[in-house]
């Protein structure tokens, strides 16, 4: 019992210790998600590792404490593409630059097929052997 609630007191010290001035999760309209494929036109092959990348769309001129995680995973046909993207603002006048916060994941090779990829509530269809579809 003494170990089950230090480790919930443990938890939700990390979790206070980890609060920033802006969070921007996979619902996040300031967040987008690119698959991607091989050569020049992005062909997702069977067979082959895939790499997600994960950016924000804009971020400020002045941050500090930047924290960016990407996960994904299959079930079934369908992609699940989770983002996090967190910092602290360094002043009180910062202007919004178009420069990008990104970080990467992967997922497992795919067969052939057609798989749904979800990113918070949007989602595109994905089909090994063609293109990759646009960023969401």
């Amino acid at each position: 019992m003494t170990k089950a609630i230090s480790a919930i007191a443990i938890a939700l010290l990390s979790t206070a210790a980890c609060q920033h001035d802006v969070v921007y999760e996979s619902n996040s309209s300031q967040t987008e998600v690119c698959i991607q494929g091989e050569g020049t036109a992005n062909i997702v092959y069977p067979d082959r590792p895939i790499q997600i990348v994960a950016q924000t769309r804009c971020s400020s001129t002045c941050i500090d404490n930047v924290v960016s995680r990407c996960n994904s995973f299959l079930n079934g046909n369908n992609i699940h593409v989770d983002t996090l993207f967190a910092f602290d603002l360094t002043s009180d006048v910062c202007t919004l630059e178009c420069g990008r916060i990104e970080t990467s994941c992967s997922l497992p090779t795919l067969g052939d097929g057609t798989y749904t990829v979800h990113h918070g509530d949007v989602q595109t269809t994905l089909k090994v052997g063609e293109p990759a579809p646009a960023c969401l």
